[in-house]
């Protein structure tokens, strides 16, 4: 029987949606924690997103890298754990960017961007990290919406991967 092993990764992302133009610096955190389990590790490489103008996009490159030293490809997915009324994405006290606006790139791999979603719904990112021991690079982009308020948000990424059977 092959059943399903799952293991999270939090990651804290912080941004700032600013209504003008302003460059800046922010000494943003942005971590990783490996649960024990499967052999799959995670790589920190980029900080916060900065300064975001209204209707405009940011992108960490790389975000975060992957190796696989397992013995099963894994299927890798990711969500937003924090929420405000409900919303899950990069939040403030008051206000949320939904999940829909972040997405996530297996850039390495030759994926393309998929968006999370604003529910706490897991998102599967394409394609499958290989069990080649190989480090991957994947990148982060999020669009602020044209009406979003400004302030900074910050938000947790749920990171998993498993061999992707069903149980």
């Amino acid at each position: 029987m092959n059943t399903t092993k799952k293991i999270a990764v939090v990651m804290t992302v912080l941004m700032v949606a600013a209504a003008m133009a302003a460059p800046a610096a922010m000494g943003a955190t942005y971590t990783a924690t490996v649960c024990s389990g499967q052999q799959t590790s995670i790589g920190v490489e980029a900080t916060g997103f900065g300064d975001i103008l209204r209707n405009n996009c940011g992108e960490l490159t790389p975000s975060f890298n992957l190796t696989n030293i397992g013995d099963w490809d894994a299927m890798i997915e990711a969500k937003f754990e924090t929420n405000v009324s409900g919303i899950y994405g990069l939040t403030n006290s008051s206000y949320a960017i939904g999940g829909s606006n972040f997405s996530i790139n297996a850039t390495d791999l030759g994926g393309s961007y998929i968006s999370l979603l604003d529910t706490y719904t897991d998102v599967e990112i394409t394609p499958q990290l290989p069990d080649d021991s190989n480090t991957y690079d994947y990148d982060a982009k999020l669009c602020v919406p044209s009406d979003q308020q400004a302030g900074i948000y910050t938000g947790t990424v749920v990171i998993t991967w498993s061999d992707g059977a069903t149980t």
